[in-house]
């Protein structure tokens, strides 16, 4: 819960914010042998609170480490709270558009 409560001062704080909730992390590729496309949620999609992992898949450090350095000049992802996963088959999206599409 203080993971929440984390976010929640960081949402009211009047701070310019981006919040990525990863599903469980992975060193490795995924199960399909690549690193699969990335997928991005609105808050609460795979019900990702602090220490679960999503149901619908897992996603890279790698992948995450990219996504928040690309993110974090992307006018799109400006005050956002997300969730993150990777999803065999999904579309391969820039992060601007990811984060466009919440």
């Amino acid at each position: 819960m203080l993971k929440g409560r984390a976010e929640e001062a960081i949402r009211t704080s009047g701070v310019p914010y981006t919040i990525v909730r990863p599903g469980g992390l992975r060193d490795e590729p995924g199960p399909s042998g690549g690193f699969d496309p990335v997928v991005v949620r609105p808050r609460g999609w795979y019900g990702l609170g602090p220490g679960a992992r999503g149901p619908e898949g897992t996603v890279s450090r790698q992948q995450i480490a990219d996504l928040c350095v690309e993110g974090s000049v992307s006018s799109a992802s400006l005050n956002q709270t997300v969730e993150v996963v990777t999803a065999v088959g999904a579309d391969v999206r820039g992060t601007e558009e990811l984060f466009a599409e919440i």
